[in-house]
């Protein structure tokens, strides 16, 4: 059997956002800003008139990657701990062969009811260098810390993850 404990803190809340915001920070900080600029100066050789709509694209394609890689990590932190502060939970997830069992433990030392997901209703499987992320569908999705192995490594987890969901295991870098 294996089991995985992850504390559900900021930090760790923190490191799954920075993973899963990772191609929309390259969007928001290379791929926009290049198209709101050009955009811009098109516009600016086009009709030197009217400057505000040209300039205002212009500057706003200059500060969208400033924010994008200097601001909104702490956006994202800031905005968690708002979110999780005193709520923090650790999960317990028990692999069983066609079922995995989720058991939410509240600081207080409650346990809260367990769930039960068997394999086939979740999407896929990401891994990354820290954590993987079975993706239960669009919106929810669970991260597990890989050094929250109580039961087993997190090598037989990766191998025993990879059987069970094949080619919808993804590893992530």
């Amino acid at each position: 059997m294996l089991i995985n404990e992850t504390k559900n803190d900021v930090e760790f809340q923190f490191r799954t956002a920075k993973h899963l915001l990772k191609k929309s920070k390259i969007w928001l900080g290379l791929v926009l800003p290049l198209i709101l600029v050009a955009c811009g100066v098109v516009v600016l050789i086009l009709d030197r008139e009217d400057l505000f709509f040209p300039v205002f694209t212009i500057v706003l394609g200059v500060a969208l990657p400033l924010f994008t890689w200097l601001g909104l990590d702490a956006l994202v932190k800031k905005n968690l701990k708002k979110q999780l502060a005193g709520k923090e939970v650790s999960v317990r997830y028990t692999f069983e062969p066609t079922q995995v069992r989720i058991e939410a433990m509240h600081s207080a030392g409650l346990v809260g009811e367990s769930s039960y997901i068997n394999y086939l209703a979740f999407t896929g499987v990401k891994e990354f260098s820290d954590l993987w992320l079975l993706q239960y569908n669009q919106t929810v999705s669970y991260s597990l810390r890989k050094d929250g192995m109580t039961e087993g490594t997190a090598e037989e987890l990766t191998a025993f993850l990879k059987e069970r969901f094949g080619g919808k295991y993804v590893v992530c870098k």
